[in-house]
Order: structure tokens, then C-alpha cells, then sequence
């Protein structure tokens, strides 16, 4: 996505992949001159549905690098937003029903939680560049532009974008193809 000519002051980014790496990917856009705007609401709890500590502490991570890029002056006020996002807010463990001790830390985002169409134009954004989770390697290809692609809390946020003008793009990574397909796995264990 990077190498792309879609990117620049016109185009904002959800980035809406596990929080881990959302973060990550949002460090790398910094780089390019994007504002950060962290959006994980799940509260930390040891036994909450949603690993809010491993946001956490990719977030304790970057801070010395986001601290860096701060001074360098790649953070701009007028940059345009890469929104983080957590893909995972709202899943359900399935044995939260029969596990007592498991906390719901699950959360969804509503029209109040985004900026307005109105304010994105006012911005000068023209376009949204939405990423999940699928084999798309960060290309925009033709035939995985659908608002299917969105999460179902996000959907009426984009559809009032997408009334109001705005542009949407979609595209998806795999941050686990590495892992799977060399037989590796995050623990260094094999499959």
C-alpha cells in the first residue's frame, strides 16, 4: 500500500487488523506523514475476552519510536488520520457462556466515535483507504472493492462517507502468512 500513489494528504487509513498489528502497520505510516489515532477501547483484564495487554504493550513498544518520529516532525497536526483499530473488539470467546470467570472487555464503535463526513472533507480528505485481515498484500485490486469487506459496526459510518462523497478503498493483509506458510508459528513452534 505504500508503494502506491493512492496514499497522501487526501487520504485517511482505518487500519483495522488485530490491535498488535494495526499499531504496527500505523508506526510505518507515521513515517509517511500520518497522524495516529488510537481507537482500542477494550479494557485490560486478565481473564477479558479481548487481549487488551498485548495492544498494550505493542503500544509501550513503538512509544520510544512515536517519541522520535514527534521530534523529527513526522507527526503533523494537518497530517491526515490513520485510524487503529482492534479487528478483534467484539469477537466472542465461545466459552464465555460456560467460563464465570471470563470478563466481556468486548467493545463496537458507533457514528459518534469517527469523525463526520463534514469534518473529513473539511480535512481535505477525499478518500479512506480501509485494511483488514485478507490475502490482498495492501493492493488496491479491482475485484476486492466491496463494502462486504467492512466491519459490521463500521458499515453505517462508511455508508454516510460514502453518501457525503468520500471515496473508499479497500484492501487486506495477512499478518500470519509468514508464520503459516514457513511452518512457524509466533511461539517458534511448528504447525
Amino acid at each position: 500500500m505504500i508503494n502506491s500513489s493512492k496514499l497522501g494528504p487526501g487520504t485517511a487509513v482505518i487500519l483495522d487488523s488485530g490491535g498488535a498489528h494495526s499499531i504496527a502497520m500505523a508506526v510505518k505510516l507515521v513515517e509517511y506523514g500520518y497522524q495516529p489515532v488510537v481507537m482500542l477501547d477494550s479494557i485490560p483484564h486478565s481473564r477479558g475476552i479481548v487481549a487488551a495487554e498485548q495492544d498494550l504493550a505493542v503500544l509501550l513498544y513503538f512509544a520510544e519510536e512515536m517519541s522520535r518520529l514527534k521530534k523529527e516532525g513526522k507527526i503533523k497536526p494537518d497530517a491526515p488520520p490513520v485510524f487503529i483499530l482492534n479487528a478483534h473488539r467484539y469477537d466472542i470467546d465461545i466459552s464465555f457462556g460456560r467460563d464465570k470467570t471470563k470478563v466481556r472487555n468486548t467493545y463496537t464503535y458507533k457514528e459518534s466515535d469517527f469523525p463526520s463526513a463534514e469534518e473529513l472533507q473539511k480535512l481535505g480528505i477525499t478518500t479512506i483507504i480501509y485494511l483488514n485481515e485478507g490475502d490482498q498484500k495492501g493492493e488496491i485490486r479491482p475485484e476486492f472493492q466491496s463494502p462486504d469487506r467492512l466491519a459490521k459496526d463500521i458499515k453505517p459510518i462508511v455508508a454516510k462517507w460514502m453518501q457525503a462523497g468520500i471515496k473508499i478503498l479497500y484492501t487486506g493483509i495477512a499478518p500470519w502468512e509468514d508464520e503459516i506458510w514457513s511452518g512457524e508459528i509466533m511461539d517458534g513452534g511448528r504447525l
